[in-house]
């Protein structure tokens, strides 16, 4: 390790030094000596899906969906009777599935889950976001959950904690092939 002058303030800085630490200069020959890293590219990218993670209550809610917008449709066509009785009733279940619907079709979009080569970016929100962003060398563990439905439909949850945290720091639910997630994480640990 050998001291330069700085160019600016010439005070005595180490030539391994990143830049001086009285001025802040860069340091050219640090500069120099860093290795190219490779370019930072997406591996995956991904949200939750509706109808794989919770298939059941994806149908009720459509079924009841479709039906009031049937009964819906007859009463405002002029087919009395039957339909016209039966509105008041299906009004109530018809707006609560499309409400659950569409709460459930914004919360699947305001979540994303972005693998790189470097690291994992969460990203939560749609009007107000949050990120959480893991290096890979500072994940710890990498657990994946699936239920028998969830296997079945080809989805799961994965959870990755930090070294620096006791409990799960990013905890997706519902990601297609949780397994090649890990997968690829587990490969770009250093």
């Amino acid at each position: 390790m050998a001291l330069i002058a700085c160019p600016d303030c010439h005070a005595q800085v180490s030539d391994k030094a990143p830049s001086c630490p009285k001025c802040g200069r860069p340091i050219a020959h640090a500069q120099e000596r860093q290795p190219e890293s490779e370019p930072e590219t997406i591996l995956y990218r991904g949200s939750p899906v509706m109808f794989r993670n919770s298939p059941i209550s994806f149908m009720i809610y459509i079924l009841i969906f479709v039906m009031g917008s049937f009964i819906l449709y007859q009463t405002h066509q002029g087919h009395y009777g039957f339909y016209s009785e039966m509105t008041p009733i299906w009004m109530i279940p018809f707006g609560i599935s499309l409400i659950v619907l569409l709460r459930w079709w914004l919360t699947c979009i305001s979540i994303r889950l972005e693998i790189t080569n470097k690291r994992a970016r969460f990203r939560t929100g749609l009007l107000n976001k949050s990120y959480i962003e893991l290096r890979h060398k500072d994940i710890r563990s990498v657990v994946v959950r699936q239920s028998f439905i969830q296997r079945m439909m080809g989805v799961g949850t994965i959870e990755l904690s930090s070294s620096a945290e006791d409990d799960s720091v990013i905890s997706v639910s519902g990601l297609r092939d949780p397994q090649k997630v890990a997968e690829i994480i587990q490969q770009h640990q250093e």
